[in-house]
């Protein structure tokens, strides 16, 4: 684990374009969050207006043990409930926003790259950063990582 650490402090400073965990793309899935109306019911960092209370705050999404309570949070079952929802949790409030597979992939990549310490979304897409991130991932180094 301390190697995928040394590898991430030496990663460049550059801005992502793309969310590793999902390839998503987390400018198109900001825009795409505020079409849909998603801050009508959920706070989620960055997205003016997107303050209530009615649903879960979307804050530090990729801390989550779960997703809706009742899915392991990866990118796949995050991508999955956002086009159907129903099917992991028939009672959800939640209305159904008509998402393709791109779109969910999009707003998967804003939520959890907003789910990430600022020092940690700095850090560029290279082979190297993507590979310490996900052994950094993998030995759960996450557990004690600040929002």
């Amino acid at each position: 684990m301390g190697f995928a650490l040394l590898m991430l402090a030496a990663c460049g400073p550059q801005a992502p374009q793309r969310e590793p965990l999902t390839g998503g793309d987390p400018g198109r899935g900001k825009a795409l969050i505020a079409r849909a109306g998603c801050g009508s019911c959920h706070t989620i960092e960055g997205v003016e207006g997107a303050n209530s209370l009615v649903g879960p705050p979307l804050n530090g999404f990729r801390q989550r043990t779960y997703i809706g309570g009742v899915a392991a949070n990866s990118a796949t079952n995050l991508e999955r409930w956002l086009m159907h929802r129903q099917e992991f949790s028939p009672r959800t409030a939640m209305p159904d926003l008509g998402l393709s597979a791109d779109q969910a992939r999009d707003i998967a990549g804003y939520l959890y790259l907003h789910g990430l310490p600022t020092h940690w979304r700095m850090h560029g897409q290279s082979e190297r950063c993507r590979s310490a991130t996900r052994a950094a991932d993998a030995a759960k180094c996450g557990q004690c990582r600040t929002r």
